[in-house]
């Protein structure tokens, strides 16, 4: 523990062998420090662990991490909502250029949640294949700036042909392509998943053969084809299209895709 001001005790039920640890009076800059990793950060995506709120509190809850033992923390987890049963909580890491400045990272620190007791179980570094769907378009050309030109000849583009690559999480129902707004990119709007940028979404169902599969093999993926109507898509303006992976409820699971951006050109 590190810069730890409140109380730690070892919880007394293990979780998937892994006992969990619980923090009690949190103060501002107290984290948890993993040391002697010598990690590539290459092969790391997100730090992830399970998290349940102690005290009575319902205020959301997040985690960060920082990678250089100061108090401010490069990278942060989305809001989640304090509730009393285990949660997955994940904290992205390769998103931001710093977690590659080194070619080796030792330690990293967890910062904890001030002002909150929570007990956490389940940590680990995982990689963006184990928690979030891959897209890519199959139609069209990419540049070597990395967008995806889709030519556009007398009627206009029937749909683009693309493929999804799903992670092996549960529950996956739904696979959405959310597309932005003309010429807005995710990255610039930060807050509540930019969803300031969506101009619309597409929903596509999961493949029968892989739907009821609540169990899949640990390190299993499933490629999904489907075609993207361009429905709005301004021409010679840029999109970004990314998916999210929905329950039957209509709840989002895993993490969003990296967004691909996408041009319609004469």
């Amino acid at each position: 523990v590190h810069r730890l001001g409140g109380t730690r005790t070892s919880a007394s039920t293990p979780t998937k062998d892994r006992a969990a640890v619980s923090f009690y009076n949190v103060t501002p800059y107290d984290s948890l420090a993993f040391s002697a990793l010598n990690l590539n950060p290459l092969i790391a995506d997100y730090f992830e662990a399970k998290i349940k709120v102690l005290d009575k509190k319902t205020e959301p809850i997040k985690l960060g991490i920082s990678i250089d033992d100061e108090t401010q923390s490069y990278y942060q987890s989305n809001p989640i909502k304090s509730e009393q049963d285990a949660q997955t909580i994940r904290v992205p890491l390769s998103k931001d250029w710093h977690w590659f400045s080194k070619p080796k990272i030792e330690s990293i620190f967890l910062m904890l949640p001030p002002s909150r007791n929570i007990e956490l179980s389940n940590c680990r570094l995982v990689s963006t294949a184990e928690v979030a769907p891959v897209l890519q378009l199959t139609s069209g050309k990419e540049s070597f700036e990395g967008v995806v030109e889709q030519t556009r000849p007398g009627e206009g583009i029937q749909s683009i042909a693309a493929t999804v690559s799903l992670p092996p999480l549960k529950r996956i129902a739904t696979i959405q392509i959310e597309t932005s707004k003309p010429n807005a990119f995710f990255e610039n709007f930060p807050d509540n998943e930019g969803k300031a940028a969506i101009m619309n979404h597409q929903n596509f169902a999961r493949a029968s053969s892989e739907a009821n599969n609540d169990t899949p093999k640990t390190g299993s993926t499933f490629t999904q084809k489907i075609r993207i109507d361009p429905g709005q898509l301004l021409p010679n303006a840029y999109h970004q299209m990314r998916v999210r992976l929905l329950d039957s409820g209509g709840s989002t699971v895993g993490e969003l895709s990296n967004p691909v951006t996408v041009k319609v050109s004469f």
